[in-house]
């Protein structure tokens, strides 16, 4: 629960603690990729790395989120933000992949961690009614950072080297750390009664029908969010599209999630949440079958643009049902569901998708998927 001092619209404080540890998280993501190659790593083991960066998430999410129901989340917090320090610190001492390996495993669970631990917090700091807008606050901001933290470290590694971009990532971290410090004075969540988490088991939140939908539904845009992101690039190349061209195509998408983002404060006034996710999915499902069969340029964009606004809504309002339908004393446990639903998602889609697509080519891959979205539209229609 807030404080008794005069409540923000939205808690600040917590949103720009947790985005200043996203800049630093998808900064060193990024830097790893370039880092080994720059070691003359192989791509298997590329791979690989970035396979440890999500891993931890995907295992140890339900327990981070069940520990944040018991502890609060200013400890969790801490210990996650100092894992993804150490990361930043350990990856520019040791110049070897080995070392690489230990600070991508640090910066996934750390990050992770502070993630579930404060998205948490965000959640409970505000009334129900108002957990769709904070959550769309906080989305357009995570637009932003997955950008900054790319763009900071490039230009860093061009002028001072991987080792400064790594430094200068856990210079967010530091900036996140104290904003944590500041907002813990005001927000205080209360803990979870022991007694309420006895003999408690994640498959009790799976056989709630309500949450499985929910977790369903989540998973389905994630999974749509990730294919395209992976196919995107190869069906630009195919469709003989250059490099810029290709990259323009999925900034468009990116630019279709923050326009979405903009508006998603007035639309979740107006619509309710299933509402809003089955037509995500519907539209997602009529996108998925056009896209493949476009080749120009300007088709591309526009339907990537308007892919992203459909698909751009599912995190904020999905962490908003999340929190209108789980348990109030689980509610942190059903955020690290989400989260390893999303973490698993991203570590074995892309080379699942990218082996059907050798196999029975990109078309069918993206009109099999429309399928799926289309099952759950209708799952989505029917919660409404």
């Amino acid at each position: 629960m807030p404080s008794q001092s005069a409540p923000s619209p939205i808690p600040v404080r917590l949103i720009i603690a947790i985005v200043l540890g996203h800049v630093a998280f998808s900064g060193n993501r990024f830097i790893f990729t370039l880092h080994s190659v720059a070691l003359g790593a192989r791509t298997l083991e590329i791979g690989v790395l970035l396979g440890v960066l999500m891993l931890g998430p995907m295992l140890l999410s339900v327990h981070f989120g069940r520990w944040s129901d018991r502890m609060g989340y200013t400890r969790l917090c801490a210990i996650g933000l100092a894992m993804l320090f150490s990361a930043g610190v350990i990856a520019a001492a040791g110049a070897a992949m080995p070392w690489l390996y230990v600070a991508s495993a640090l910066t996934g669970s750390g990050y992770m961690l502070a993630h579930v631990a404060m998205m948490n917090a965000i959640g409970k700091a505000k009334a129900a009614a108002e957990v769709t807008s904070t959550f769309s606050v906080l989305a357009m901001t995570f637009s932003l950072s997955a950008l900054a933290g790319p763009l900071i470290s490039g230009f860093l590694i061009d002028q001072l080297g991987h080792a400064a971009a790594y430094l200068a990532m856990a210079v967010f971290v530091c900036a996140s750390a104290a904003m944590l410090w500041w907002a813990a004075r005001r927000y205080r969540v209360v803990p979870a009664p022991a007694a309420s988490h006895a003999g408690a088991r994640v498959f009790d939140l799976l056989e709630d029908r309500a949450l499985r939908a929910v977790f369903l539904v989540s998973g389905l845009l994630s999974m749509a969010w990730d294919m395209f992101i992976f196919l995107a690039p190869l069906h630009g190349v195919a469709a003989g599209l250059t490099a810029t061209a290709t990259g323009t195509v999925v900034a468009a998408f990116s630019t279709g999630t923050f326009a979405i983002r903009l508006g998603l404060p007035l639309m979740s006034r107006r619509l309710s949440e299933w509402r809003i996710m089955s037509l995500a999915l519907f539209v997602t499902a009529a996108g998925f079958v056009a896209f493949p069969l476009m080749h120009g340029f300007w088709s591309l964009a526009g339907a990537a643009f308007l892919l992203g606004m459909s698909l751009g809504c599912s995190q904020p309002v999905s962490m908003s049902l999340v929190y209108r339908t789980s348990p109030p004393h689980r509610a942190g446990e059903a955020v690290g569901v989400r989260a390893a639903i999303t973490s698993f998602s991203q570590t074995a889609l892309p080379m699942l998708f990218g082996a059907l697509g050798s196999a029975v080519g990109l078309v069918a891959v993206f009109w099999c998927a429309s399928i799926l979205l289309l099952a759950g539209g209708a799952t989505a229609a029917r919660r409404g």
